[in-house]
């Protein structure tokens, strides 16, 4: 079953009507199903065929037609009839005479029914009817408005707090960003420290390979398997390229060392 808003409307509408039948007819809420049955000599009251019988409310208990749940709306048809009549949107007289090939009983029963209906006017006056149907109406339509109204909120909420969580993200990792660039700044001033303070990378000076300076900057982090130290070492080739282009350092093209500039 699909559960839908509609389904849930019509859920209401019904609780309704079963609610507004026992207010107006108490006595049906005892009814037996199978005392109408008999009264119906167990045939269907469309088709008058035996088989499985089941309850069919000939003014439909619905939002559109406001049928009340009593006995004097209850007739018992087969599933074929019921179905057919549903499909079709069938009064009780149209199902008659579709399904029902004796003409003698199809008078017989539409007029059983229409008396059924006489009754029941009797005991739910025309202007009572209207009355129920347009609550029903409100009701579905109430139902349906406020599953949309939830719908929206929720979504919203969802929206929002999908936009906050990646806000959130965001600003994580705005501050991870921001924690990188710190050390990539503190990594370069050691760097220079390093080399401010040793002879051959002053200005002018011989200049040191880029793994020396490497490992006596303390970022080898030695050997592991596809991690060895001369892998590691391409993050500093960066840095000195960073620091050249800064115009702080230069390579020595004969020789490849590195020197202050």
């Amino acid at each position: 079953m699909k559960y839908t808003k509609s389904l849930a409307a019509n859920y209401a509408v019904r609780a309704f009507l079963r609610q507004e039948s026992a207010s107006i007819d108490p006595d049906s809420a005892d009814y037996d199903f199978k005392y109408i049955c008999k009264e119906w000599d167990n045939k269907c009251a469309y088709c008058g065929e035996e088989g499985r019988l089941q309850r069919d409310h000939v003014i439909g208990m619905n939002k559109d037609d406001g049928g009340l749940d009593i006995a004097l709306n209850i007739v018992p048809v087969c599933v074929s009839c019921n179905n057919y009549k549903q499909k079709n949107n069938y009064g009780y007289e149209a199902t008659i005479r579709n399904r029902m090939d004796d003409e003698m009983n199809q008078k017989s029963n539409i007029l059983r029914i229409r008396r059924m209906m006489d009754d029941y006017e009797g005991k739910v006056p025309l202007l009572c009817q209207k009355l129920i149907k347009d609550s029903c109406a409100r009701i579905y339509n109430n139902v349906v408005n406020a599953i949309d109204s939830e719908y929206s909120s929720i979504r919203t909420q969802c929206e929002n707090t999908i936009i906050l969580d990646v806000m959130l993200q965001r600003r994580k990792m705005n501050n991870f960003e921001k924690q990188g660039n710190e050390i990539r700044k503190r990594a370069k001033q050691l760097v220079l420290d390093f080399m401010n303070s040793n002879s051959k990378c002053k200005v002018s000076g011989l200049g040191m390979r880029q793994a020396e300076i490497f490992r006596e900057c303390g970022f080898d982090w030695g050997d592991y398997e596809k991690a060895q130290s001369r892998r590691q070492q391409f993050w500093i080739v960066a840095l000195l390229k960073e620091l050249e282009a800064e115009d702080k350092v230069e390579q020595v093209r004969a020789s490849g060392l590195w020197r202050l500039k």
